[in-house]
Parts: structure tokens; C-alpha cells; sequence
């Protein structure tokens, strides 16, 4: 900007010299005018995705949800051999029950944030989780609205009463979602995808702000350690410039468990509940719900009643730390995603008794376990690990479920690297199953034994979320 008055003051052009009237961007400056940033939009929406009521229930694998008779044990079979065969196209559900009914709407949430010619979207699907395929198929037809594949943000909000039937990896499919049925899995692609779709068509001029706050009523460590229980909720405020909402994004670690495997109905759980009572809170917006480190979190209360509460407490919180949130309309966006290779998967056996020595098998060989060689269409072979800038706030995202303590040290690693604020998404982009620490891999406890990636799984994670922070900052 020097030089450029310095050269108009001599060519006796004054700082209104130059050719043509074109706004200035970060990029450099028009003439001598001052360097701007691009204005900020947003747009948001929120698409109805509840499938018929034909479709299986994803998120329990034992009974009563699995069907266990002479036409679908054979089929289970099968499954274990590698072929999850869905023999009738007309029907969704082939190893568990059918959904009997919807008691709420299953949705997809898109948040997208324009700078300039860059577009960015945070979407929030009522689903157990969500595979690397269903991610690429719903990156493909975005990429004519602007949006690229690293600046997608796909979250699982981790129901266990929404649909199942559209994971494309075969461990899944066997353990809690059921075979791939086509049908099922183009529908829920296709309405991602216009649930951005629409939130394009609505961008306008926004401000953005991230506050925090803290609920601890509706969460519960269920491995009894209160002291491993990271109650924080964040909110990513995003408002018109008189101050209206155009979108909440709800962040708050907490397993979507409220409805057990007993019920047989379509349900967002408790944050459907959560969002659709911020949202009346607001007087309008959409609200977007993000989960976190919620590998050892349940819900405090259980049944609808239970996640109608929750959800309402969660959105209590939400709605307080909204009004005390500023916002900007200047804050940096930007984005990384990286896939990165996975350490071989593993089989971990638990701490079992040894009879007759008093001990575990742990103890007597730390970190016993079992290789397991299964290829990419059984579990993946990299995962994606992505982060997205929002001024001096950064997302990083995990594909899987981690634990409260592996949150606290993804956490810890950002503010190492001078992030104001690191806020954790799990359940992003693919899934990798649970990501205890070693200690509690070693434990044997459930979280560790569905660390399918090995006793390290945790270190892994860490250094992959690393990078992605670092390489951003």
C-alpha cells in the first residue's frame, strides 16, 4: 500500500488514481484504496429426510432390534462371510426390525458461510454415522454449488433411532446399521445435498461469533468416572446484520441414547429435541447440531420424556450463551482436509480373567491383542481429518468417537498452537469406531474394545488432528 501511494503521488495521480472501480480483496489493493476483506454471507436449512417407515433402525446391533429367525439367520451368515445381501429391493430392513412408526422428523441441518468466491458447509444428519462413500457421493453434488470436498463438514449427530441401511462398509452393516439397501441410501445422499442446496439459494449478509458455556445437567459419564465428564457447549452464532438468526451450531458432547434399543420409531433423540427448542428459543434460524468428544458421555435421562428434557436443557444453555456471544463480519474462514493412512486394525480381547492366577491377561501381557486383517470394505485403511478456521477459533473433526480425555488433549494441542479457542467434532466425515485412550484400551472396558485401531488409536488421532491444526494455523 506504500509503495502504491508513494508511485500515485509521483505519477500525479493522487490515491484516486487507477484504472476502473473494482472493490478490493485480501488478495491486494485496487489502486491505492484500503485492503478489504470479502463480506460474509450465510445461509441455512433445514430438509426433511425420514424415510419410510420400512427402514431398519440404526444404532443397536442385539435384541429386540435384531431379527434372528430361519430366513435371516442364513442371511447373517453371509454377512460375516463378507456379503450383506439385501434380497428384497422393496424392503430396507434385512438383519434388524423395521421402523414401526416416526415419533420426530429425521433431518439434515446445513450451515454454509460464503467469503468471497470460497463456500463453506457445516451439515448435521440424524444418523448413527456416517461412511467415507456417502461423504464423497454428497461432496460430488455439491461441487456445481461452489463447494468443494475439503470445505464439507459432515456430522453424524449420532441418534440411535435413526435410519439405518445406508453404510457402505460391511462391519457396520453387520454390527448396527444393516445391509446397504439403494433405494434408502440415494434418498438420504440426495436430500443432504439439497438441504445445502437450499441453504445457498438462501445466502445473505451475515456476522459470526463462537461462545461457550457450560451444562452439566443433561450428560453423565457412563463409565461412573465423574471426573472424565467435560460438560462445555459452544456456539457458533451466525446473524444478519441487524442482529436476526440465520443458524446456531449446537456443540455439546453427548450420546444419542436417550430411546433404548426397545424402541422401534424414527427419532432425531435428544438433538432433534435440542434443535428444535433452540430454534423456537430464537424466534427462528435453523439450529445445527455438532457432537464432540462423546465416546464415555450418555444422556442423563432416558425415553422421550427424557430426551425432550435433555434436549431442553442443552438448548437453554445454548440460547444463553448465544445472547452473550459477539459477532463479526470480518473473522477468517479457511479449511484443510487430509486423509491419512490408519494403523492396522486389531482385535482387543479385553482385560479377561486368567483362571487360577488371580490376574487379567492384561496384566500378564500389556496391550494383548489380536491382528485382524480386513480389507477397506470391511473397515478403512485412512481416514479424513479436517480443520476448519473461523477468525482465532479452529473445528477439528475426528471420524469416530472419542473419549472426554482424548477431547481434552486434541484440545490442548491447539491451544499449544495458538488457537483461541479448539473446538472437537466428532462423529465427522467417516467413521473409525470408539478412540479410547491406552489406558482405557488397556482397561478392556467397552470404549476399549471397540478401539478397533489398536492400543496407540489415541495417539494416532492426536497427531492426525495435530497437523490439521498446525498446517492451518
Amino acid at each position: 500500500v506504500v509503495v502504491a501511494l508513494l508511485l500515485a503521488a509521483c505519477s500525479g495521480g493522487g490515491t484516486g488514481g487507477g484504472s476502473g472501480s473494482g472493490s478490493a480483496t485480501s488478495g491486494g489493493a485496487s489502486g491505492a484504496g484500503p485492503v478489504t476483506a470479502p463480506p460474509l454471507r450465510a445461509g441455512a436449512a433445514v430438509y426433511d429426510l425420514t424415510p419410510g417407515t420400512g427402514v431398519p433402525l440404526a444404532g443397536f446391533g442385539g435384541a429386540p432390534r435384531r431379527r434372528l429367525n430361519a430366513v435371516t439367520i442364513p442371511l447373517h451368515l453371509l454377512a460375516f462371510a463378507g456379503t450383506c445381501l439385501d434380497p428384497d429391493p422393496s424392503d430396507a430392513a434385512t438383519l434388524f426390525e423395521r421402523a414401526q412408526g416416526v415419533h420426530d422428523p429425521i433431518t439434515a441441518r446445513a450451515l454454509v458461510l460464503e467469503r468471497g468466491a470460497r463456500r463453506f458447509a457445516i451439515v448435521s444428519l440424524d444418523v448413527i454415522g456416517i461412511n467415507r462413500g456417502f461423504r464423497d457421493d454428497v461432496a460430488a453434488r455439491l461441487g456445481a454449488l461452489g463447494i468443494a470436498a475439503e470445505d464439507l463438514v459432515l456430522l453424524a449427530t449420532h441418534t440411535h433411532s435413526g435410519p439405518g441401511a445406508i453404510s457402505t462398509m460391511k462391519l457396520w452393516q453387520l454390527i448396527a446399521v444393516d445391509c446397504l439397501h439403494r433405494a434408502t441410501y440415494e434418498h438420504m445422499v440426495q436430500g443432504t445435498a439439497e438441504a445445502v442446496a437450499r441453504a445457498v439459494a438462501a445466502l445473505e449478509p451475515a456476522e459470526i461469533g463462537i461462545g461457550r458455556g457450560q451444562e452439566p445437567r443433561a450428560v453423565r459419564n457412563r463409565r461412573g468416572r465423574p471426573q472424565a465428564l467435560d460438560p462445555k457447549l459452544d456456539v457458533i452464532k451466525v446473524v444478519r446484520p441487524d442482529g436476526s438468526p440465520i443458524a446456531a451450531v449446537i456443540h455439546y458432547a453427548i450420546h444419542g441414547t436417550c430411546l433404548g434399543p426397545s424402541n422401534l420409531l424414527l427419532s432425531a433423540d435428544v438433538a432433534g429435541a435440542a434443535c428444535r427448542e433452540l430454534e423456537q428459543r430464537l424466534g427462528g434460524g435453523v439450529a445445527v447440531f455438532a457432537n464432540g468428544a462423546e465416546g464415555d458421555v450418555s444422556p442423563a435421562d432416558g425415553g422421550f420424556a427424557g430426551a425432550q428434557r435433555d434436549g431442553e436443557q442443552i438448548a437453554e444453555t445454548a440460547h444463553a450463551v448465544w445472547q452473550a456471544t459477539a459477532t463479526t463480519a470480518t473473522a477468517e474462514l479457511d479449511a484443510q482436509l487430509v486423509y491419512v493412512r490408519t494403523p492396522a486394525p486389531v482385535f482387543n480381547t479385553g482385560c479377561f480373567p486368567v483362571p487360577g492366577t488371580g490376574t487379567d491377561i492384561c496384566s500378564l501381557i500389556p496391550g494383548f491383542s489380536i491382528a485382524i486383517a480386513l480389507d477397506p470394505s470391511w473397515l478403512p485403511d485412512e481416514l479424513p481429518f479436517q480443520a476448519l478456521r473461523i477468525g482465532e477459533d479452529v473445528i477439528v473433526t475426528v471420524p469416530g468417537e472419542p473419549i472426554t480425555e482424548e477431547g481434552w488433549a486434541i484440545e490442548a494441542a491447539g491451544r499449544a498452537l495458538g488457537w483461541r479457542r479448539v473446538l472437537v467434532f466428532g462423529l465427522a466425515n467417516d467413521y473409525m469406531g470408539y478412540v479410547a485412550t491406552e489406558a482405557r484400551y488397556l482397561a478392556g472396558d467397552y470404549e476399549g474394545q471397540s478401539t478397533v485401531y489398536g492400543p496407540q488409536t489415541d495417539r494416532f488421532v492426536l497427531e492426525a488432528a495435530r497437523a490439521r491444526m498446525r498446517d492451518l494455523r
